[in-house]
């Protein structure tokens, strides 16, 4: 209760005085300026600002959450739903930091990788998709023959897309375990993609599989086998000119299906009745925020 009032106290000075003492690069002054932009109350930033705090004292990554929270603030969404996702958001984060740390006291290593947030954040985001267990990512070490942590990332998102369309995990595991070592991790993440434009063009998933497998044995990259399908089919659109990528946080609907919605950095292609990219039914994505679905 005093921590409530606390924040309620700091809101109120804030906002009084925001135009003169806000530093919009910051965390604060972001949510803060989402806020007023939205002619939210103070009191609906409480529940928001509550959860920046508890990544703060436990030196968590914020900016995931921060850019969430002020896509959800410029939807006006309600204080009882802002309140049930950032403590959603917290827990995902914490998680993803304990996986995190496991891979590294493996020995894994960034290597100057471009994140879109962080090591952790690029995980949690990929634990809203679908979960991703030690056992699997100690799989996947194994299994791309890496040491490298953001391949392993790149494998875990996949893993947790592919489930998502239905794949066994079983199946899943064995094509990211033959995918050979030097193809690059954005070919990694576009393995999902490759399924659902199979399924687009009438292709079954186990012939999917089997072209895949014969990809990564010919060293056929599995963009270039989505694109060939798709032209064939007469499919285009921005992401068939530039090259197959999923947006961040948006993962794929099957046929009539539901694909988990995000933010995105780049859109992605959503399946037939999917939430976002060409071949979707299109519609603002989020975190499961207003006009978002479920993510």
């Amino acid at each position: 209760m005093k921590r409530v009032i606390v924040f309620v106290f700091i809101l109120g000075f804030a906002m009084s005085a925001l135009s003169a003492q806000r530093d919009a690069g910051t965390d604060l002054g972001r949510l803060l300026a989402a806020a007023e932009r939205s002619g939210l109350p103070e009191a609906s930033l409480v529940p928001v600002l509550s959860g920046l705090d508890r990544l703060q004292q436990e030196n968590l990554p914020t900016r995931r959450y921060v850019s969430r929270m002020v896509e959800c603030l410029a939807k006006r969404a309600p204080s009882p739903f802002l309140e049930k996702l950032s403590a959603r958001m917290v827990e995902e984060t914490r998680a993803a930091r304990l996986l995190v740390d496991g891979l590294k006291a493996q020995g894994l290593k960034d290597d100057g990788a471009a994140y879109h947030w962080s090591a952790t954040e690029e995980l949690a985001d990929t634990l809203v998709t679908g979960p991703v267990s030690p056992a699997d990512l100690n799989a996947l070490v194994r299994e791309l023959k890496t040491k490298r942590l953001p391949r392993v990332l790149a494998g875990a998102e996949s893993l947790a897309h592919l489930r998502a369309l239905g794949l066994r995990g079983r199946d899943a595991h064995g094509l990211l375990a033959a995918m050979p070592a030097d193809l690059p991790d954005a070919e990694i993440l576009k393995l999902p993609y490759v399924f659902l434009v199979g399924r687009r063009c009438g292709v079954a998933d186990a012939d999917v599989m089997r072209m895949l497998l014969r990809c990564a044995r010919t060293g056929v990259r599995p963009s270039t086998l989505a694109l060939k399908w798709a032209r064939q089919a007469g499919l285009g659109g921005p992401g068939l000119r530039n090259g197959p990528a999923w947006g961040h946080g948006a993962g794929p609907g099957g046929v009539g299906g539901t694909g988990p919605s995000g933010s995105g950095r780049q859109s992605g292609p959503g399946g037939a009745g999917g939430r976002e990219g060409p071949g979707g039914s299109g519609g603002p994505s989020g975190s499961g925020g207003p006009g978002g679905g479920g993510r």
